[in-house]
């Protein structure tokens, strides 16, 4: 550990500080990314607050949906998510999906393996939410097939790509209608591709809900009975 910190000290994936290797350095090395112990520990789960049964979002005790998902009629049955998407999960997916580092979908992966175990049946399946091919070529990977397949690796749960995503306009200005219908146009269902019947979608980042509620539509619309969704940050 000393020869490594001297020859070859850490450098923090996220904040970019010099640390000391932990008590498992060449875990760090093998796999690719490296988080100081500031940046871990913010990315520790905290205690759950009460939230949304649709969305996730905190909301007051006393009532059991939030308003938004009270007004709109999602596709998917149910989304959790394990961070508030600002602080360091935040950089740690900006990282993930415009830097060169496709490892912290790994680190991404281990936080939420214990999640998808707490919430969710055994007998699902993982479907990640597709990339553009823009953004696979922009990137030089998909995000939530790299997330989903080391979710596979740690839980055992079968992964399937079964949905692609042709490009479109970006949705980031878009209002929420306006995201809804870009969505659904730009999501299909993959060809010759049986649908099993409860599945749980895998993102990084859950914002309007746009995106999801499309993959889901096209997932019931192949033969699933049930679609949830996983992500590891949620914007609100």
């Amino acid at each position: 550990m000393g020869f490594l910190d001297a020859c070859a000290p850490a450098r923090c994936t996220v904040c970019d500080a010099v640390y000391r290797y932990g008590d498992h350095p060449f875990r760090e090395v093998l796999f690719g990314y490296a988080l100081c112990p500031a940046c871990r520990g913010s990315c520790a789960p905290s205690a759950a607050a009460h939230r949304c049964e649709v969305c996730s979002v905190p909301i007051p005790r006393f009532i059991r949906v939030c308003e938004r998902c009270r007004r709109e009629a999602f596709a998917f049955s149910r989304a959790v998510a394990v961070h508030r998407y600002s602080g360091v999960p935040e950089r740690v997916v900006a990282a993930f999906k415009f830097g060169p580092h496709r490892s912290l979908g790994r680190f991404i992966a281990e936080q939420l393996a214990p999640v998808l175990g707490d919430s969710f049946p055994a007998a699902v399946t993982l479907v990640p939410v597709p990339s553009s091919v823009r953004s696979v070529r922009r990137r030089g990977f998909a995000g939530g097939v790299v997330i989903a397949r080391e979710l596979e690796r740690i839980t055992r749960v079968p992964a399937m790509e079964l949905l692609r995503s042709r490009n479109a306009r970006t949705q980031k200005a878009l209002s929420y209608e306006d995201r809804r219908a870009n969505a659904l146009r730009s999501v299909s269902l993959r060809p010759r591709r049986a649908v099993p019947r409860r599945i749980v979608l895998v993102d990084d980042v859950l914002t309007t809900g746009a995106t999801a509620d499309s993959c889901a539509r096209r997932l019931i619309e192949g033969g699933a009975t049930e679609v949830c969704l996983l992500a590891y940050a949620i914007e609100y």
